[in-house]
């Protein structure tokens, strides 16, 4: 069971000191600051359970912090007690006005503080556990899952950050059911939910999103790491020994994974990313039959949806090209060695790609390219070049892409 976070701000380093020791015997993990201005950002990376914050910072007030953390729908639930030296109703009028969950004066008591700091991450659990946790995994529920997705979306969007979401597909959960009854399902996905639980940063969110479906937000995670993730996650639940009443069980594993570079796609968009990411784990191994691909694409989580696409349609992808230099480079390294096709992004980063067609068209002559754009005005450009989708990349014009690739293996 994780221990509680608590975030300590103070900027007197004995009391600071003082309140490390203290928490800390009572078992309970410790973040101390000395400052306000770190405060903001140490919560979001740290994801405490509850804050206690000096009213009177050398470089801010704590007041105006409690503030800035209502504005922020990520953080204004964080429970916040108040320390101060300053005893009169009105400062404790302002201070649970602005929503603080406690006020206490300092000298404190420390078994006073033990108390309410645990009366108040005892309600909490309640509250999460009654209408945020799933009753079996202790992981949390949909309904959470879905308000904190689109927190992150909403974030993500604002800041230009990037967020991944990662599903856990558990299979062959029936066949359990039916052959040792339904406790021993019960007791296969409460194990997962525990590995999971282990995996997962402070900052990420892992929930139960249905029966045999796990779903991970991933702040901060490009798509890289998000593969990295679900490598890891997969070996560990694969390598897991599950027996259950002397019976050793073995679940399947299914998984995939989308990418948010900077709130370019909606959520519904990184779901059906997610759907077509999710046969990862069934193509790997699968003989390609339709020949080679090229992806020249500096959006990875197109790119990455492309590439899994096509592989699971029997299309060998030979490599991903984010940049309009590295292109250039690949290209003329692989003379002698062409794909059958090349599909290229118009607009790399804002370089539109003339001269990288030509050097396509120089280099392999047998080589069909595909080029798609987002900015139909740039088609004048091409007057010539009739495999083009223009408009933004859809689910739809991905599929009528791998139909026209078919097509033209068919022909070759």
């Amino acid at each position: 069971m994780r221990k509680a976070r608590i975030l300590a701000v103070d900027d007197e380093k004995d009391i600071l000191r003082g309140l490390k020791e203290l928490l800390e015997s009572e078992g309970l993990e410790v973040r101390c600051l000395e400052n306000g201005k770190e405060v903001i950002d140490t919560v979001k990376n740290y994801s405490p359970d509850l804050i206690l914050l000096d009213v009177m910072l050398g470089d801010s007030s704590g007041y105006d912090i409690k503030e800035r953390l209502n504005r922020d729908i990520t953080t204004s639930s964080i429970p916040v007690i108040f320390l101060t030296v300053n005893n009169t109703l009105r400062q404790k009028r302002r201070g649970l006005k602005a929503g603080a969950a406690d006020y206490i004066v300092k000298p404190f008591d420390p078994a006073e503080l033990i108390v309410r700091i645990e009366a108040i991450l005892t309600r909490r659990k309640f509250y999460e556990n009654m209408f945020m946790r799933d009753p079996l995994t202790g992981l949390y529920n949909r309904p959470h899952f879905e308000k904190q997705s689109r927190i992150l979306h909403t974030l993500s969007r604002r800041y230009s950050r990037p967020f991944s979401m990662a599903v856990i597909d558990i299979k062959g959960l029936r066949d359990i059911n039916e052959s040792l009854g339904f406790e021993a399902g019960s007791y296969v996905l409460k194990r997962v939910g525990q590995i999971i639980d282990s995996a997962t940063r402070s900052m990420d969110m892992a929930a139960r999103f249905s029966g045999d479906e796990f779903i991970v937000l991933l702040p901060e995670t490009e798509s890289p790491q998000a593969a990295e993730f679900i490598k890891r996650i997969r070996s560990k639940i694969e390598k897991e020994t599950y027996s259950y009443n002397g019976e050793v069980l073995k679940p399947r594993v299914s998984a995939g994974s989308a990418t948010c570079l900077s709130g370019e796609l909606e959520l519904e968009d990184m779901f059906s990313m997610v759907d077509m990411n999710i046969h990862v784990g069934k193509i790997r191994g699968r003989k390609a039959r339709n020949g080679s691909v090229l992806i020249i694409e500096d959006e990875g989580d197109i790119a990455n949806g492309i590439k899994l696409n096509l592989e699971s349609e029997g299309f060998s992808v030979r490599h991903i090209l984010y940049e309009f230099d590295e292109a250039v480079e690949y290209i003329k390294k692989n003379e002698s060695k062409p794909p059958d096709f090349v599909i290229l992004d118009l607009d790399l980063g804002g370089i539109l790609s003339p001269d990288l067609l030509g050097l396509l068209y120089s280099k392999w002559k047998e080589t069909k390219v595909f080029i798609f754009t987002g900015h139909p005005e740039h088609l004048e450009h091409y007057p010539y070049f009739r495999d083009i989708v223009s408009g933004a990349f859809t689910k739809k014009q991905l599929q009528e892409l791998i139909k026209t690739l078919k097509l033209n293996v068919k022909r070759g």
